[in-house]
């Protein structure tokens, strides 16, 4: 996001699928991600249904000065990300760096993990940046319109009436 030549990342996200025979667990997956990021801020379980396992979906969410949000806070529940490539970013000058996790395990064995998505948005700055690019670009534009309007105002023909 930005001006042509000033942008930036707002988030990114990546997705791992793991092959047959070299799964990791779920319980080492999960570690690894909370021994990476710290105590989560939300950490669920949800059923996978016919056709995919179970899932582990695990949130870090912090405010825009770098406090993590907890579940006293106006903002819990608020500020999220999504874990896939694929998802959309909502953004919140409210809200500071979320990083969401998803694990999802193998259909026949749930104790073992067949993909892990992980993603992260910088909300803040983010929301600052869009906002900023979209004042640049209406600055160029009526920058445009005037330059315009005087060359048209210097070189028209006058109208014949």
């Amino acid at each position: 996001m930005g001006l042509p030549g000033q942008e930036v990342v707002i988030s990114a996200a990546r997705e791992s699928w793991f092959a047959d025979g070299k799964q990791p667990t779920m319980e080492s997956v999960g570690q690894a991600l909370i021994d990476k990021y710290g105590a989560p801020t939300k950490d669920s379980m949800m059923d996978g249904g016919s056709r995919v396992g179970p899932s582990r979906h695990l949130t870090w969410a912090f405010d825009p000065f770098g406090r993590q949000i907890t579940e006293t806070s106006p903002l819990f529940g608020q500020c999220n990300a999504p874990s896939s490539p694929d998802g959309g970013v909502n953004l919140s000058p409210d809200c500071g760096v979320v990083v969401a996790a998803q694990i999802t395990a193998l259909h026949d064995n749930p104790a073992l993990v067949e993909v892990m998505s992980v993603g992260m948005v910088d909300q803040a700055n983010g929301f600052e940046s869009i906002t900023a690019t979209e004042q640049g670009f209406e600055a160029m534009e009526q920058a445009r319109r005037a330059a315009e309007t005087q060359e048209a105002a210097k070189n028209a023909d006058a109208p014949v009436l």
